[in-house]
């Protein structure tokens, strides 16, 4: 784990973080709006197709699809940063069972997301 929390961790976001009080309340406010983005479109979405909201064809929200994947890769930048830019770097949250459950629902929140854009 010691192996993959320094290949994580990115000295120069780490130290650019630590000398600007202002990135981390930035990142967090695209972060925050990102998920909320993702889990507003492709929730929307994923209720439509488990047969909820049966008036909203799904065609119609087709366009949003892309703005849900700006939206994840923009939480993949911020989350970067929140990993390594604590002082310890990665190692703090590499080791959190939490953060391992969190990073197994975002690869299937990210599956499900590029499934709606390839499928049609």
């Amino acid at each position: 784990m010691d192996d993959l929390a320094s290949a994580v961790t990115v000295r120069g976001v780490q130290a650019f973080l630590n000398d600007h009080a202002w990135v981390w309340p930035v990142s967090e406010m695209i972060h925050y709006l990102g998920m909320s983005l993702i889990i507003g479109i492709i929730g929307i979405l994923d209720l439509r197709v488990l047969g909820f909201f049966k008036r909203i064809p799904t065609g119609a929200m087709r366009p949003l699809v892309p703005v849900a994947l700006w939206a994840f890769a923009a939480n993949a930048v911020t989350g970067v940063i929140f990993v390594t830019g604590t002082g310890s770097g990665a190692a703090f949250y590499v080791d959190n069972l939490s953060f391992q459950l969190k990073m197994i629902c975002v690869l299937i929140a990210g599956a499900n997301l590029l499934y709606f854009h390839y499928s049609g």
